[in-house]
């Protein structure tokens, strides 16, 4: 956003206690210098790996919090093509309703 981006698209998983987080994969062994699957550990479990930055890997709270009211197209995707995450709808639109956005959320699915 700071330089300008119009949209941002970001990928969804639930953690085993039903957080959705913002990774790009299934697993962790490719972005973060965690192993496993996202959906195998809870959010405080997931809170000790770090992305290549020295992050935490986000939540959408988080990010959504971050995002506020900046006038910039958000797309959440919805990676169910592997893991089948049940509920994760039902978990993310009321995070999303509650959110002061600017402009309406996109939302895409593989599945």
């Amino acid at each position: 956003m700071t330089h300008g981006a119009e949209g941002i698209e970001t990928d969804l998983h639930l953690t085993k206690d039903g957080v959705p987080v913002i990774i790009h994969d299934e697993t962790l062994h490719r972005t973060t210098n965690g192993t496993g699957q996202v959906a195998d550990y809870t959010l405080a479990e997931l809170r000790q790996f770090r992305l290549p930055n020295g992050e935490c890997i986000p939540t959408l709270a988080d990010f959504l919090q971050l995002v506020g009211t900046a006038p910039v197209q958000l797309n959440l995707e919805f990676k169910t093509d592997v893991e089948r995450y049940p509920g994760i709808e039902e978990t993310v639109l009321p995070l999303v309703k509650e959110a002061p956005l600017a402009k309406p959320v996109i939302f895409s699915f593989f599945n």
